[in-house]
This record gives structure tokens, sequence and C-alpha cells, in this order.
């Protein structure tokens, strides 16, 4: 009996490991129903031109039957869901949802909910003026002026009601501090009614509208001379040398008051009563236009050579 058993045992277990290999591909190979985790969106077919939907419809969420490597390939973007609105009237309405898988090997079973309620009404088109909104800050130092829009106006187009609540389009820009030049963009719009909330459901067109932004520098730094303003004459000697310390100092401000920034006049030094080489700690005289950017610097220390004329 042994003996059997071990007669051509090399052939008999090369065709249990070719039996399992098949087994596994087969299993593997086989589909099995699963549930798709992303949800799918409900579009709506053959709409009447002269209707539109008063609010999006829902999304669902299917079961399908596939294998498990097709399945981990899957994106919602493989399936398509929708109902079917062709010759609809004007009114509340119920339709089955209708899902197709758009590759082979892939069999949709459920949907749910599988069947959606939404209202229709008349198709209503009107022109909306469009405002442009700015939102954030700019770089520092730098400031925007009124965005320029190409166009005044957009069309929106959708349900009656809904089209009816539109105030007004809005071109949002929104800065994130790094703007330090002039812009030209794309803005996508957007519908407002008059409460500021957004109206989703209608279509507008065009659907962007492009913004020129403006964006100058206001606030300026710049290193500057320190002048000494000396006031008076000497009765005993003259003056040779004035030195200051610091002899240069950084400011900021406007960008047209910087610009034509070349130094900074200390507060008078009266040198008439002077008979020595004299030093002081003078003030800044600074301009209501402009700072400095160390606000402690303010004053300087000066240094004015006195020669005797007896010497």
């Amino acid at each position: 009996m042994i003996s059997i058993f071990y007669k051509n045992l090399p052939t008999k277990i090369f065709s249990l490991a070719i039996a399992i290999i098949v087994w596994i591909v087969i299993i593997a190979s086989q589909q099995t129903p699963y549930q798709f985790t992303d949800e799918i969106e409900v579009k709506a077919f053959n709409m009447p031109e002269n209707m539109s939907l008063i609010s999006s419809l829902p999304k669902v969420k299917i079961k399908i039957v596939t294998t498990k490597d097709i399945l981990q390939t899957l994106t919602k973007a493989d399936f398509e869901a929708y109902i079917d609105t062709k010759n609809i009237k004007e009114g509340m309405h119920t339709l089955d949802v209708l899902v197709t898988p758009k590759i082979q090997n892939v069999t949709v079973v459920a949907a749910e909910p599988s069947r959606v309620s939404f209202e229709v009404e008349n198709m209503m088109q009107r022109q909306v003026a469009i405002k442009a909104i700015t939102s954030g800050n700019l770089n520092a130092g730098y400031k925007s002026e009124k965005p320029v829009l190409a166009l005044d106006k957009a069309q929106v187009e959708g349900a009656e009601s809904l089209i009816k609540k539109v105030s007004e389009l809005r071109a949002e820009i929104k800065f994130d501090g790094s703007e330090n030049i002039s812009l030209e963009k794309e803005i996508k719009l957007k519908a407002f009614d008059q409460s500021g909330v957004e109206i989703k459901e209608v279509k507008i067109t065009p659907e962007n509208v492009k913004v020129n932004i403006t964006i100058t520098q206001v606030t300026k730094q710049k290193t500057v001379g320190v002048k000494v303003s000396v006031k008076g004459s000497t009765k005993t000697g003259w003056i040779g040398k004035i030195t200051v310390e610091p002899s240069a100092i950084e400011v900021k401000g406007d960008a047209k008051y910087i610009d034509a920034l070349d130094y900074i006049d200390t507060e008078d030094f009266d040198i008439s009563e002077m008979t020595k080489t004299t030093e002081k700690y003078l003030l800044l005289n600074i301009s209501k236009n402009i700072s400095l950017v160390n606000e402690n610097a303010n004053r300087v220390k000066v240094t004015v050579e006195f020669k005797s004329y007896n010497n």
C-alpha cells in the first residue's frame, strides 16, 4: 500500500502544485459583489432646453460586481449616474437613477438611493453686473488699485426662481501676501443673492473674467546720510572737521517721499559761543511722511572741531 503511495511521487506533487495554482487563479478571476466607496454624482440627461433643475441632484452609492484586481483600479470617473428627463414638464418629479460603468467586466447591481425626487422650472436667462471683491493682504509695503474688469456683465442661466434671486456676480481676488507686482488673472465668476449667499445651481457665461490689478509700492526703506544743521558763527576761532556717529540712518515711508530724500537734518548745533572742540547728542528732524526703521535711533553724536585764531 505504501509503495503505491510513493509510486511516481514527484509527478503527483507537481500535479498537486499545478492544481493549487489553477485554483488560486480561478478564485482570483471570479467576480464578487463590492460596495464602491466613492459617491457618484447624478446628472440629468435629455433635459428640454426650456427647462432647468432648481437644485443639484443628490449623489448615489453603488454596489458593483467585478474582480478584486479591477476594483483596485476603479475611480468615480469610471461610472456615469443619470436620470432620463426627456419630455419632462415643470413641477415635482421622481425618477429612477441609472448607473452605467464605462469599462468592461464591471456590473452595477444596485444604487442607493435608487430613485430621486427633484423639481423642474422654466429656464430663464439675464445679464447681471460683475463686481470685483478683494481679500487677504499684499506684500508688506504695497497697495493695489481698484481691479479693472474686462467685462462689466455676464449672463446667468437656470431655473426662473433662482435667476430672479441673483443679485450680483463676483470675481473674488484673494491675495496671499506675496504679491508685489501688477497682476492679470482669469477669475471664476460666482453668483450671489442680496444676502451674500452663493447660488451654485446657475450657469454663468462666460465662466471666467479677466481682471487687471495695479500694485504699487507705498512703503519703502532706504539708507540716507545725516547732515548737521549748524547755527551761528564763532567769535574767537573757526570750525574745523564735523563728525557724526552714525553718519547714515535707515528710514522708511511712502515711496514718493523716500525716493526724494537724500539726507536727514539734525536739530541746530549752535556754535556762536564755542571756544573749544565740542561734542553733543542731537535729535534728528524726522518729517511726518517718514519714520526711522529703528525708532530708538533718533539721536546722533556730533563732534565739532574748534580752531582758535590764536593758535
